[in-house]
């Protein structure tokens, strides 16, 4: 591998890794939140901006569900329980985009 090829093209993309503790007085539905935040960043970058790498995740309870994107074009494929209801757990975010960093 050609470290200073993959360290140039790293510098293209925009960042996000983000942890975000979730507390609700309701039980949220854990793949619909995935599903709909999966489909939130994929629209806002379609026509602008090119995802690369977005992964979404939601654990709690001991169970975890998680959506993938590997192109803003592509089709998302998720993993996990579909019948998970959580009233507390921690949002993972992985985005790796193809736009000026400082946006």
């Amino acid at each position: 591998m050609d470290y200073d090829t993959y360290a140039a093209g790293e510098a293209e993309l925009g960042w996000l890794n983000a942890s975000v503790e979730l507390n609700s007085a309701a039980s949220i539905d854990a793949a619909a939140y995935v599903k709909a935040l999966l489909s939130a960043y994929r629209s806002s970058f379609t026509g602008k901006s090119e995802i690369v790498h977005l992964k979404i995740s939601i654990t709690g309870d001991g169970k975890r569900y998680r959506g993938n994107l590997i192109s803003t074009n592509a089709t998302p494929s998720y993993v996990g329980d579909e019948n998970i209801r959580l009233k507390s757990g921690r949002l993972l975010i992985n985005a790796r985009v193809g736009v000026d960093p400082d946006e």
